[in-house]
């Protein structure tokens, strides 16, 4: 079943909501969380739709979870418990910033959230919540879900449907992809902490961590389906062979790997696109792709570019959509080896790079982007 990831501070009971404008104001709001628990609810698949929408009336939920410090602390929901994008009345409000719970929760009886009232809960994709501060929430809006630059594609338009795809996947590798190390390629998916792997400047480094990633994917329709370069598509031998990538997975910009985007890239240090970026050009597709799909993520000591299948392509950030899919777990250590890194990631790890946007790739290198 879906599972929507969220940080404390964007999650909180209330007491009440009222719909103004294009704006829905929360009253009696009470926030136990602490910005670094990640908050899980989970909802069921037959009410989501194969892009990951789900519009208003209502989805059903199966759990809710809070995870502190590894811990996890399950709340009791009803059977059939839904959730909703309504206000007061019966008119939708069909926003797609925030849903909120129709039925209440009841906290656990024990741990660090026993003694609270059962309440309804609210969720939103970028407000935060302080007990006691009356929250407005902008329903309606252009969101980059997929951070390609662009709000073009599904459930990214303001259209009044909240989409449950952002959190799943970080930049990954599919199962398969062939990474350069200094012993020769080997498969992602038998990488593991402690072996090297070669970069792309000739040096090397440690893998520090490793995290799979399994998809049952829907089809045409369906956001997280791998792209894939075909062989020669990024420059001679680059990919050597068809390198198949999660759609936001970064590839670098550099004198040897699309060069034609050396001008959109305007001297930027560390410019990176996102491979959906390239669908359209050079034969770069996500095709429709039905069945179960594996992604793997790769941490090293700093970010780097690795060289999978001949190409070019960035090591894993980890920034909030990461910490969010590797698990509470994941992020713990993290936290040790990188302290500060769930709330400051390019002050505990470094920056990410600089983004090239979708419509800059389209216009160095002359082409129509295909509409996801």
């Amino acid at each position: 079943m879906p599972t929507l990831y969220f940080s404390g501070d964007h999650v909180a009971f209330f007491d009440g909501m009222d719909a103004n404008g294009s704006k829905t104001k929360f009253t009696g709001v009470e926030n136990p969380f602490l910005a670094s628990d990640v908050v899980e609810i989970v909802i069921r698949d037959s009410d989501v739709g194969a892009n990951g929408e789900f519009d208003p009336h209502m989805v059903r939920f199966e759990q809710v979870t809070v995870v502190r410090d590894g811990v996890r602390h399950d709340f009791e929901v009803d059977d059939g418990a839904k959730i909703k994008e309504c206000g007061g009345g019966s008119a939708p409000e069909q926003g797609d910033t925030f849903f909120i719970t129709n039925d209440e929760v009841e906290a656990p009886s024990s741990g660090p959230f026993s003694g609270l009232e059962d309440g309804k809960l609210v969720f939103s994709t970028d407000a935060t919540f302080t007990t006691g501060q009356t929250t407005a929430i902008v329903r309606s809006q252009n969101l980059d879900l997929n951070e390609d630059g662009d709000t073009q594609d599904d459930a990214e338009a303001k259209n009044g449907t909240f989409n449950a795809k952002p959190a799943l996947s970080p930049p990954c590798f599919v199962s398969g992809t062939r990474i350069l190390t200094p012993l020769g390629e080997v498969p992602v998916e038998a990488l593991r902490p402690g072996m090297e792997v070669s970069l792309a400047g000739g040096e090397r480094a440690p893998v520090l961590l490793t995290a799979a990633f399994p998809h049952r994917l829907s089809g045409s329709g369906d956001p997280v389906r791998p792209v894939v370069i075909p062989p020669g598509a990024l420059g001679p031998g680059r990919p050597s062979r068809p390198l198949r990538l999660s759609p936001q997975h970064a590839l670098p910009i550099s004198d040897s790997q699309l060069p034609e985007l050396q001008d959109a890239a305007a001297g930027q240090p560390g410019a990176f696109l996102r491979a959906k970026a390239l669908c359209g050009c050079r034969g770069i597709s996500q095709p429709p792709r039905a069945g179960r799909v594996t992604y793997h993520a790769l941490l090293l000591p700093a970010l780097g570019a690795l060289v999978a299948d001949g190409a070019q392509a960035l090591s894993l950030w980890p920034g909030p959509r990461a910490l969010r899919a590797i698990g509470p777990d994941h992020v713990r250590w993290l936290e040790q080896v990188f302290p500060g890194v769930s709330t400051a990631p390019e002050r505990a790890y470094g920056p990410p790079g600089t983004q090239v946007p979708r419509w800059a790739v389209r216009d160095a290198l002359g082409y129509l982007v295909r509409a996801a």
